[in-house]
């Protein structure tokens, strides 16, 4: 058994990058497709995207959401047009509930970080102004550990919006490369926001190998190694010829040997031995042995 496998437990092979990701699926409820039909089903997904859009984007327009029933009717459409329709709307109501949730989860982890620097300055809070609401989605950590003079979320504020965003002619090369710039300032939970938009706006991407793996750093160079681990296996199974599938093999090393995980490293470095052979005496050599002689391996 590979060193993934054996990390990702029970797990059926086939759903692996699934419960890897840890993605929502959210969806219309089971029950009620099955006594609707399926222009109610239709229907429903179309107001519960745009009451999620007027939530997520207020005073949005059309540019988020075309209209898709702007042409022709209901009754003029075949079945198999409906379900098309249907489907698209609710892989987008997914996308957007999960984006919405990893919104919110960053939010969190942004106000938990605030207070305890708070605290451990003896500041008390504020009014929150809203130029104080809008700086609390930035986590408060600033790249090198440095404090700033002043306000640090302020500052970390600042400092993320004078990262430029690319602007070429492949608007996914652009997501990865934001996302890329925000990991090397060292913003890892926005680098996280933006490197996963990436991966569920353009999962065919030829940068997606890079994506995933970068997420994984991201998680790893934050202290998460849980959920770097995970993104590292993820990466190394989506595409074992992706071009950083071997990096991610070796990091998913690395973290767990980090989590205490001395048995499962060594298997994960077996692995990388065995299956990327050219990379670990080549590329990669100088992070494999330096792994290597982390652990004692049987």
């Amino acid at each position: 058994m590979t060193a993934v496998k054996e990390y990702l437990g029970p797990l059926r092979f086939r759903h692996v990058l699934t419960a890897i990701a840890g993605l929502t699926l959210a969806s219309v409820p089971v029950s009620a497709i099955a006594q609707d039909t399926t222009e109610e089903r239709m229907r429903r997904a179309e107001a519960e995207i745009r009451a999620l859009q007027r939530a997520i984007f207020p005073g949005g327009d059309e540019r988020f959401f075309e209209n898709q029933a702007s042409s022709g009717t209901g009754a003029a459409r075949n079945a198999q047009d409906m379900l098309t329709r249907l489907e698209a709307l609710e892989m987008r109501l997914r996308r957007l509930e999960g984006r919405t949730e990893a919104l919110y989860t960053n939010l969190m982890a942004s106000e938990a970080r605030l207070a305890a620097m708070e605290s451990s300055q003896g500041v008390s809070r504020v009014s929150e102004e809203p130029q104080r609401i809008a700086s609390r989605s930035i986590a408060a950590r600033s790249p090198g550990g440095a404090m700033p003079a002043g306000d640090p979320i302020a500052h970390r504020f600042a400092s993320i919006q004078a990262i430029p965003r690319p602007e070429t002619q492949d608007p996914g090369e652009d997501e990865y490369t934001y996302g890329f710039r925000l990991w090397d300032a060292g913003f890892y939970a926005e680098a996280r926001q933006q490197l996963q938009g990436f991966i569920q706006d353009y999962p065919d991407h030829p940068r997606a190998s890079f994506g995933r793996n970068l997420l994984g750093r991201a998680f790893l160079d934050d202290g998460l190694h849980d959920d770097a681990a995970r993104w590292f296996a993820a990466n190394y199974l989506a595409d074992k010829s992706g071009p950083r599938a071997p990096d991610s093999l070796l990091f998913l090393a690395e973290a767990l040997i980090k989590q205490g995980e001395t048995r499962r490293a060594c298997i994960a470095l077996a692995e990388f031995a065995e299956v990327y052979r050219s990379a670990a005496t080549g590329r990669l050599a100088e992070q494999y042995f330096a792994t290597l002689r982390k652990v004692t391996c049987s």
